[in-house]
């Protein structure tokens, strides 16, 4: 008796995989007819007109999903067995498959087809494999994703190994449990009535949510809830599949604060170079005015406002300039001890009287290389934040200390290296801050002051000088309980250079030197002309490295002290110099710059021993660069 014949609809939109289908099962022990279908539309009228034993679906069609195709062979034919075709090999596919109510799947590889026949007359047959049933099983045991089974009541019922190391409780401490023992109180009561309605209607739910380990620390996972139906439709079971994305969040946001720091960044330092020529101009025209009026001359108050508006302006510079990490910086050994010392004075006429002042420093905290006023900066802004968080009074600690840690920045910043360090902690006894304030201190323009009261700097100012200077500072804070900042600075084995100390009574110099005053700032060249020559200096001037060379090799001018800007065009003032030098070796420099680090660096001019001022300078800074080198001290 000729054996019957077992009718297959295959289901696939590639017309290769169709035909290795066929050929697998024409060579198959069993009989096969075989009708085809590539489309849903024909899928569905194939399904109302021939015979069908089994449905045979791959997992991807075109314009819909071998799920579809389950749930329409389930309506039409229940009982009819369909096995999905998948080419991914996905555990993920396999559970959504099985609990869609397939009777098996299949991966789509030439040898996995080979064996469609034996597959067929298993699920005809109604019985799956033990074998079958462990792959699956390992499948899910091996998943790097958190599976959890629930009953129609949502009670578990099982949980993989992927789950237990994702919160931390053994499979026995959740099966028989509701999973809402893992809620962190982080989302309301409206966002699982939702999820639980979408499942229990017999939807898939998808979204975040952010739970509590068993260690009580927070977590965020990507998390898909499924129903699971019997033939009949019933839901029998839940099924959720869940991935941990608390570190890709962290990267992610570590990558915006990036990316806003760098477009800051790149903002300041285009700016820089023109508006600190600008400021220079104005700070020095208002001091030569201010000192030829008299205290009590009707001009002098509005003078010395263009004078100290000018400062302030310089000072939002230098914050912006800090914050990007471009500022230059004149790195030495120092002593934080020092440092904090030399400060204190300052620190208790800023934070007024009814604040009481406490400095506890270590008795040898180490070195440390670094900027001296850009450390000073950090100290005095976190004092300031901490006064305006003690409208009231308080206290505030400045402390020293070793530092042998493994730290790591806060939220959205990248991992700090562990090693020696030299920590700086201040301290305030105020309002403190809550977990969401703590986590955008450090970014720019973010204040909690009122709109007249701050720029939103100080804390951006800290966090890129300490950055600059490869350190690292954490801030630990609650409501009511005060804040604490740590600044972490490597510790060096360099020792602190001993300065020379000027006799008493030394005059500042009256000039007399001739000096080749090069820059390209025609306003600002005009200014340092005439105030040199004001200090009886002879000063010539040229408006770049061409004119300067012109007066030098062709004029034959020898002078004395050559002050230089260190970008211009055509010549930089580097190589303007070095042709400077071959002339004459003993020639005295000065660098002066109003562009960030990074052109300066890239121009390369900055050894430690370049004498170099930033613009903007006061023109009292400037005559004291100019006495230190023509005198040698």
């Amino acid at each position: 008796m000729e054996p019957q014949k077992i009718h297959v609809l295959c289901v696939d939109d590639s017309p290769y995989d169709r035909e290795l289908i066929r050929r697998a099962l024409e060579k198959g022990e069993e009989g096969f007819t075989i009708t085809e279908a590539s489309d849903r539309q024909t899928f569905e009228s194939r399904l109302a007109a021939v015979e069908c034993d089994v449905v045979l679906t791959d997992f991807n069609i075109l314009g819909f999903e071998g799920l579809e195709v389950i749930k329409i062979v389930q309506e039409r034919l229940p009982g009819t067995p369909v096995i999905v075709i998948t080419g991914t090999g996905s555990e993920e596919i396999a559970v959504k498959a099985l609990k869609q109510g397939a009777a098996d799947y299949v991966i789509k590889t030439p040898s996995h087809i080979a064996q469609l026949p034996l597959t067929i007359r298993r699920v005809l047959g109604a019985r799956r494999s033990e074998t079958e049933r462990e792959r699956l099983l390992s499948a899910i045991e091996q998943s790097g994703e958190a599976v959890l089974i629930t009953d129609s009541e949502g009670t578990i019922q099982y949980v993989n190994p992927a789950f237990e190391r994702t919160t931390g409780y053994e499979a026995d401490e959740a099966v028989g449990q509701n999973p809402s023992f893992l809620k962190s109180g982080k989302q309301n009561e409206a966002f699982y009535r939702e999820m639980w309605e979408t499942i229990s209607s017999g939807r898939t739910w998808q979204g975040r949510i952010i739970n509590r380990k068993k260690d009580g620390s927070h977590y965020t996972e990507s998390a898909t809830l499924s129903p699971v139906l019997n033939p009949a439709g019933k839901i029998i079971n839940y099924v959720s599949i869940k991935r941990d994305i608390t570190e890709h969040l962290r990267l992610e946001a570590q990558l915006q604060q990036s990316q806003r720091m760098e477009t800051i960044g790149r903002l300041a330092g285009g700016v820089a170079h023109d508006f600190n020529n600008i400021l220079s101009i104005i700070l020095g025209y208002a001091q030569m005015a201010l000192d030829e009026v008299s205290p009590g001359h009707r001009l002098h108050d509005p003078i010395a406002e263009i004078l100290e508006a000018g400062r302030r302006a310089s000072d939002l510079t230098r914050q912006l300039l800090a914050f990007s990490r471009q500022q230059t910086l004149q790195p030495e050994v120092l002593d934080i001890n020092a440092v904090v010392k030399n400060v204190e004075r300052m620190l208790r006429r800023l934070i007024g009287e009814d604040i009481e002042l406490v400095t506890d420093l270590a008795d040898d905290p180490g070195y440390v290389k670094a900027d001296a006023s850009q450390i000073e900066q950090i100290i005095i802004n976190l004092a300031v934040n901490a006064r305006d968080a003690m409208p009231e009074g308080g206290r505030l600690a400045v402390a020293t200390a070793r530092a042998d840690l493994d730290v790591r920045d806060g939220p959205g910043q990248e991992t700090y290296r562990s090693g020696s360090d030299v920590m700086i902690s201040v301290s305030d006894t105020g309002g403190g801050m809550d977990e969401e304030t703590r986590s955008k201190i450090f970014e720019p323009f973010f204040t909690t002051k009122e709109k007249s009261k701050g720029t939103g700097l100080g804390l951006s100012t800290v966090y890129g000088i300490v950055k600059q200077s490869d350190g690292h500072v954490s801030c630990s804070s609650e409501p009511g309980q005060g804040t604490t900042f740590n600044i972490y600075l490597p510790r060096t084995e360099e020792k602190p250079a001993q300065k020379p100390v000027s006799p008493d009574g030394i005059e500042q110099r009256t000039g007399g030197e001739e000096i080749l005053l090069v820059e390209d700032e025609p306003a600002l060249r005009g200014l340092l002309d005439r105030f040199l020559k004001g200090l009886n200096y002879t000063v010539s001037s040229a408006a770049n490295a061409g004119e300067a060379l012109l007066l030098v090799e062709e004029k034959g001018l020898r002078p004395d002290l050559v002050i230089s800007d260190v970008v211009m065009p055509g010549m930089s003032g580097r190589v303007l110099v070095e042709r400077l030098l071959r002339i004459q070796p003993d020639l005295k420099v000065i660098y002066m710059s109003g562009y960030t680090d990074d052109a300066i660096v890239h121009h390369g001019v900055l050894d430690p021993d370049t004498p170099f001022i930033h613009k903007p300078f006061s023109l009292n800074d400037f005559r004291s660069m100019v006495d230190h080198v023509l005198s040698g001290r």
